[in-house]
């Protein structure tokens, strides 16, 4: 089975990309990767059938 790329869209990799140029705890940064995912994705980020 073929594992689904994390950063599928442009606009999603320039979202990653502008959140390395904030000074955020990894806490905080873990938070905003999620909640852009869920924006772009329309679902929850999982890792390995789990909820991140």
């Amino acid at each position: 089975m073929m594992s689904k790329k994390l950063a599928t869209s442009k606009e999603f990799k320039l979202r990653l990309i502008d959140l390395q140029y904030k000074e955020l705890s990894k806490e905080k940064m873990i938070q905003k990767i999620k909640q852009i995912y869920l924006e772009e994705h329309g679902e929850e980020l999982r890792r390995k059938n789990r909820c991140i």
